[in-house]
């Protein structure tokens, strides 16, 4: 909740820089994420992915999913990208590797 209050969301944005990374930028960056579920019954699953820089990544499933459905590939309807693709869709994106950590 406190990430969501007006002041902190306040001064967070002030630090966002203007504008998008320069392509010299976004060649050297690159995308870290980490996810944690737990269930009920207290199972556990953690994995760790990384891949290309954030803006390179989004273009990159964009295409992908766009080439998908030139294809024929594709259900009318709202629906998320894992949702129409799977999970694993983003590992078709060279450079994107993740590890199942538990």
């Amino acid at each position: 909740w406190l990430l969501a209050t007006r002041p902190v969301q306040k001064y967070l944005q002030s630090k966002i820089p203007p504008g998008s990374p320069s392509d010299a930028e976004r060649e050297k960056g690159k995308t870290l994420m980490w996810g944690e579920a737990r269930d009920a019954d207290g199972n556990r699953v953690e994995a760790r992915q990384q891949g290309p820089e954030g803006y390179t990544v989004t273009a990159l499933a964009a295409l992908s999913i766009a080439e998908k459905i030139m294809s024929g590939n594709f259900t009318p309807g709202f629906q998320t990208p894992a949702k129409a693709y799977g999970a694993e869709l983003i590992l078709e994106i060279d450079g994107v590797e993740r590890q199942d950590v538990v």
